[in-house]
């Protein structure tokens, strides 16, 4: 048969032509694809390599608070709005840079705040449009992270959409809301950090890690503060 001796022929006519291909047609197939699959595992595993490798060398720089970052925060949140507005609560600043006084690593935390999670597809559809990438919540609850994958002329940030009773966002504020009342625990953490990003130059998981004891402490004393976890 004619498709006995063409293997290109064989694959069009569809999966019936297995039957018409010679043993050693069907072994030299096989190969092929054996070795394109090994091919793509290997890139795979070094694009990961390469990934954890700039992950581990970025480095760790925490600076004096600087005043410029409410600016910049008013600026995202504004851009934010006329992006996804109509379908939003809010848009809080949380972390180390909305905490007057705190040194912090130079990056806005932005929590853009929704009712419920079946409002999510379409902020991320909306989102999309705009360049952002969503990346799904990595591994923390109630909060759901996008990426912008080209510059929007903002200083760096790091973008979440969370829903108002989500874990995610309920820690942020209680966290942000305590050092921003509590001089004595804003220096604590302060001085931990700057010591961490000495320790910790080109580490961002150890980093983030060891803080984790003061974080816990601080949602211990409030939102926490009624039951055991």
């Amino acid at each position: 048969m004619e498709s006995a001796d063409n293997p290109a022929l064989a694959k069009s006519i569809g999966p019936g032509s297995w039957r018409c291909l010679k043993p050693v047609m069907v072994r030299e197939y096989n190969n092929v694809i054996r070795n394109c699959l090994n091919e793509y595992k290997n890139i795979s595993t070094v694009k990961s390599k390469e990934i954890k490798m700039t992950k581990k060398r970025r480095v760790i720089e925490v600076v004096s608070y600087n005043v410029e970052w409410k600016t910049e925060f008013e600026k995202i949140k504004q851009m934010i709005f006329s992006y996804i507005g109509d379908l939003i609560l809010t848009i809080e600043h949380v972390g180390s840079t909305s905490v007057e006084g705190l040194s912090a690593k130079p990056i806005i935390d932005v929590d853009v705040v929704i009712e419920r999670y079946d409002i999510l597809p379409s902020i991320i559809e909306r989102l999309a449009q705009e360049g952002y990438e969503y990346e799904g919540d990595l591994g923390t609850e109630g909060r759901e992270v996008f990426r912008r994958n080209h510059n929007d002329g903002c200083m760096k940030y790091h973008l979440y959409v969370c829903p108002k009773d989500g874990k995610g966002f309920v820690e942020h504020i209680a966290f942000r809301d305590y050092l921003r009342a509590n001089e004595t625990a804003r220096i604590d953490y302060e001085l931990l950090k700057i010591k961490l990003a000495e320790t910790y130059r080109y580490d961002i998981d150890n980093y983030s890690l060891k803080k984790t004891e003061f974080v816990r402490d601080i949602l211990n004393k409030t939102i926490y503060k009624a039951r055991d976890i």
